[in-house]
């Protein structure tokens, strides 16, 4: 039993994908199918779709051929996501200054307008 199971959620669950720092014996095929296993699990688990956060490289990288059909969540710093696919939600800072918040937080974009975010936060 996962620790999510029957648990009720906001916004989506996300998988955070990302080469950074992790070494591995891996390749390509073997990551792809474990990063399916998981969110496939995770979504029977919840009966919700996950969300995948990740930046340019990752998405082409295990992405861009297999996950067509997920609410994707990119990193992209210096310019407007360049990804085959539809995002939903862009990371362009982590250098946001909020007066309700310490430090820096980091800035997002939802893709869609005032109604259509309304939607997505009803589901």
């Amino acid at each position: 039993m996962l620790a999510i199971e029957g648990k009720k959620f906001d916004l989506p669950i996300v998988l955070d994908i990302e080469e950074w720092g992790n070494q591995t014996t891996k390749n390509k095929v073997e990551i792809i199918d474990e990063i399916d296993e998981f969110i496939t699990s995770v979504e029977r688990a919840t009966g919700a779709n996950l969300m995948i956060y990740t930046n340019e490289n990752g998405y082409n990288k295990y992405l861009k051929e297999t996950m067509r059909n997920k609410n994707i969540w990119i990193c992209s710093f210096n310019k407007k996501p360049n990804i085959n696919g539809q995002w939903t939600f862009w990371q362009h800072s982590h250098k946001g200054k909020f007066d309700f918040a310490s430090g820096w937080v980091d800035i997002n974009t939802y893709n869609g307008n005032n109604a259509e975010w309304n939607g997505y936060l009803e589901r």
